[in-house]
């Protein structure tokens, strides 16, 4: 297993047409001497441990056709020059540290066929140019900070994780979820499989809405005892003579 860095010498190589060192221990950065190998049609750097950006030197590569530089520790942004890659067919970014936006320029590689740039920190919108991509067949954008709609393009068009909360919010788009002919996502069918090994949110991976609590009843007003009205004594008559007595009773 290989370890150390990527030789910048290897920039020299001008009639190189594979370089094939993924699954390694390879640290530092990705040489930007690379972008001069104009033979080079293969270009695998993936699994190993490089750091720093991709270097914008590579959109000179006007033959390349593979490029894989995924599960690395890579920072920085996607380069916009890599959207001058015409004989590209698949770009694999996955697995690594990128931020900033899907560059639009990238419509314009009209061969490409796979594009992976799933489980990195990609941000805004998905860009309407993809959907010129004839070619595309597998979209992979899980597990990022994209927002908005999403084109019509690929045939397997992922958009959010199956293991777990994913960080992307579409516009009317389930988990998981394929590409349409409206722009937005359907779920996809309960006997689709994945082709690649891929990992969904909101559940569709949104964070869950609380659970309403309950207005507090308000307390029922006691009721208030009227006052018991006090009887009025009813006046003592004066006795009235008994006719039936004598007189003499009342002298």
């Amino acid at each position: 297993m290989l370890s150390g860095v990527v030789p910048s010498e290897l920039g020299s190589l001008q009639q190189l047409q594979e370089l094939w060192l993924n699954s390694n221990i390879l640290s530092g950065v990705v040489p930007s001497q690379l972008g001069s190998l104009q033979q080079l049609y293969y270009l695998y750097l993936y699994n190993n441990k490089l750091s720093g950006v991709v270097p914008s030197e590579l959109g000179s590569l006007q033959q390349l056709r593979l490029l894989s530089l995924s599960s690395n520790m890579l920072s920085g942004v996607v380069p916009s020059e890599l959207g001058s890659l015409q004989q590209l067919t698949r770009l694999n970014l996955r697995d690594n540290m990128l931020s900033g936006v899907v560059p639009s320029e990238l419509g314009s590689v009209q061969q490409l066929r796979d594009l992976y740039l799933y489980n990195n920190m990609l941000s805004g919108v998905v860009p309407s140019e993809l959907g010129s991509l004839q070619q595309l067949q597998d979209l992979w954008l899980y597990n990022n900070l994209l927002t908005g709609t999403v084109p019509t393009v690929a045939t397997d068009c992922r958009l959010y994780s199956d293991d777990g909360p994913d960080r992307n919010c579409f516009a009317g788009c389930a988990s998981p979820c394929d590409c349409d002919d409206t722009n937005k996502c359907a779920p996809l069918p309960a006997t689709t499989t994945a082709t690649l090994s891929i990992s969904p949110t909101t559940t569709t991976t949104t964070t869950p809405k609380p659970t309403p609590v309950p207005p507090t009843p308000s307390p029922t007003p006691l009721p208030t005892p009227k006052p018991t009205p006090k009887p009025t004594p009813k006046p003592t008559p004066n006795p009235t003579p008994d006719s039936s007595e004598p007189c003499s009773s009342f002298t």
